[in-house]
């Protein structure tokens, strides 16, 4: 099987209310989960800013990340990992 490479070029979107992330404001609330990027792939601009608003979140232990919360974190299956695709 021969094997194929094509270029894949990614599009990055945030939204900002004013001048504020909403992306952001929601990972220092604790209210959604950060899918880091392999470090291969294209970055968003704004990803510093996101790590640094979820780490927050998970350091302080706000909603998902507080002991017991009912959350179970959506599995991935990155097929693009796949050498055979």
């Amino acid at each position: 099987m021969k094997e194929v490479e094509e270029e894949v070029t990614m599009a990055f979107a945030s939204v900002f209310l004013e001048d504020k992330n909403v992306g952001a404001l929601l990972l220092e609330k604790g209210y959604a989960d950060l899918n880091r990027p392999r470090y291969t792939n294209e970055m968003s601009k704004n990803l510093e800013d996101l790590e640094v608003a979820f780490a927050a979140a998970k350091k302080l232990k706000l909603a998902i990340h507080r002991e017991g919360a009912p959350y179970n974190p959506p599995r991935y299956n990155d097929i693009s990992r796949s050498k055979n695709i």
